[in-house]
């Protein structure tokens, strides 16, 4: 895979620091400032790419847990398969010297050593199968970032590549040949049986080998992704320092939003929660830590709370009615996913987890109700002429 260094030749201008820093010290001059439409887009522009790049980091996080926390563990893995499957052919030859003998009784036995060989491949299949949603995620996470994201998209695809082309061997393995082998322990045609067992063990142990070069390609975009990831991580660092200039100024005279931008952003952070439960809710369905936001201020809600703060007395106190629930509610889903990430979980901890996304859902059906509230009487006023900012 060939080396990404776009995000260290661009994270330093993820956001331009002079211009914020030129407006931040002088925004009495920009109300006649001939950029000051573009710079308020770039504003308003600013709190979606936060979110975007903060669910990509989330995004990336879980997939490097899941494909590298064990990765070491695979050469053994595939070791003791080649063993496994070795010792299975040694067996059933003994067996078929001695076929003659109790000859149902020999048949169920080559079945049994076929059936074992097919389990032991479900540790992989089931790797393949989280690496596959996982990569998928992250890919619309790293499209919803833009040039930003472009690296990460780029790997995203090549992880995705390889878990396909894995899983396809997996199925010819697990398929293909255990059905051929099963019509012959059927029909009882020794011949053709002994052929097909040993054709069956031949291409097992290739395709194997072809399975282990697969996932040696995946221990070796370890370093790349890592170096990715760090990079990411300095970008969100950057959005999370110039948070607090964009909601200075965006919350300014100079660049206040009109009551129709306002009810635009509201309309996005409404989808924002109804996704959101809706990925918690499949959480605790499926059972599986899969990535979600639970920063409250890189998502949402929480992403425009300071910024656009409206000043109208009756609406300033419903949206500030609204932090609180949106608060615990991002702390329900924490906890939900730290249930979700011990491997032997009790029935208790799944109890506790249905119990914590009930009193999610409770919190995120107020919220919605209040921010409905807030659409509604800002259209009222706007219909008045009256500006929320003023």
């Amino acid at each position: 895979m060939k080396k990404f260094s776009f995000f260290k030749k661009k994270k330093e201008k993820v956001f331009d620091s002079s211009l914020l820093n030129t407006v931040g010290n002088d925004k009495k001059d920009l109300s006649t400032y001939e950029y000051k439409a573009p710079v308020k887009e770039m504003l308003k522009g600013f709190y979606h790419t936060k979110a975007s790049i903060a669910a990509l980091k989330i995004g990336f996080e879980s997939l490097q847990r899941i494909l590298f926390s064990g990765v070491e563990d695979f050469d053994h893995i595939f070791s003791v398969l080649v063993k496994i499957t070795n010792n299975a052919r040694d067996q059933i030859s003994v067996i078929f010297s001695d076929i003659s003998k109790n000859s149902k009784e020999k048949l169920n036995q080559i079945s049994s050593v076929i059936v074992g060989i097919q389990g032991s491949l479900e540790t992989i299949s089931s790797f393949l199968g989280a690496t596959n949603m996982i990569s998928l995620n992250a890919k619309l996470e790293a499209a919803r970032a833009k040039e930003y994201g472009k690296g990460f998209s780029v790997v995203a695809d090549e992880i995705k590549r390889l878990s396909d082309q894995a899983k396809g061997v997996m199925n010819m393995i697990s398929v293909k040949e255990i059905e051929e082998v099963s019509k012959d322990l059927i029909s009882h045609n020794l011949m053709d049986l002994q052929i097909d067992i040993d054709k069956f063990f031949t291409e097992i142990l290739e395709q194997l080998n072809y399975l282990e070069s697969i996932f040696k390609r995946f221990s070796k975009s370890q370093e790349e992704f890592s170096s990715l990831f760090e990079s990411l991580e300095s970008i969100d660092a950057n959005m999370a320092y110039y948070s607090k200039n964009c909601d200075s100024l965006i919350g300014s005279d100079t660049f206040v939003l009109s009551n129709d931008e306002f009810l635009k952003e509201l309309e996005f952070i409404l989808s924002e929660q109804f996704s959101w439960i809706n990925s918690l809710r499949l959480i605790v369905e499926g059972q599986r830590a899969l990535f979600i936001q639970t920063d409250a201020s890189k998502h949402g809600f929480g992403l425009f709370y300071k910024g656009l703060s409206p000043k109208n007395d009756a609406i300033k106190q419903l949206w500030e009615e609204v932090y609180i629930p949106y608060l615990n509610i991002n702390k329900f889903a924490a906890e939900i996913l730290i249930i979700f990430r011990v491997e032997n979980r009790n029935d208790s901890g799944l109890r506790q987890a249905k119990d914590f996304l009930s009193q999610a859902e409770s919190l995120s059906e107020e919220i919605v109700r209040k921010l409905e509230h807030i659409k509604k009487m800002v259209i009222e006023l706007d219909n008045q002429g009256i500006s929320i900012f003023s």
